[in-house]
């Protein structure tokens, strides 16, 4: 018989792990991860059962021994991500990404008549095209 493997992680990191894959029961504190802990010890096609660390933490004592009496399944703790840190996360994407486009990087002071604005790879490359078919539409004088 094939043993499965199960996830009980929060809501908010479920979707990772179902993209995986794996199937994830989502629990909220350490009532509901233990609730779904005893039904996925009770069912014997469990082989094991990996929990988010936060929600190990949150289990009664007693409980989290009994589960580790057992043989099956087996009960292994991840760590969770840390949402705290998103911020700077994000910022460095919207950087990347206003690069890319060429939005806002100028790389001059303001007033300098002297100075040229600095454009993404995509932008320079657009230039050039531009650059070329103007050339090449212009009408050729002939010396005569």
């Amino acid at each position: 018989m094939a043993l499965s493997v199960r996830v009980v992680c929060r809501p908010e990191i479920a979707p990772g792990f179902e993209l995986a894959g794996l199937r994830a029961d989502t629990a909220v504190d350490g009532a509901s991860a233990r609730a779904r802990l005893a039904a996925l010890a009770a069912d014997p096609a469990v082989g094991v059962v990996l929990i988010e660390d936060r929600l190990q933490r949150a289990l009664p004592a007693d409980f989290a021994q009994r589960l580790e009496r057992q043989e099956r399944p087996l009960v292994a703790p991840f760590p969770g991500p840390r949402f705290e840190a998103a911020g700077a996360g994000e910022e460095a994407v919207l950087e990347i990404l206003r690069r890319a486009i060429g939005y806002g990087c100028a790389c001059h002071e303001p007033g300098d008549p002297h100075a040229r604005r600095r454009r993404s790879r995509r932008g320079q490359r657009h230039a050039r095209r531009q650059a070329q078919r103007t050339r090449a539409r212009r009408p050729r004088r002939v010396a005569g």
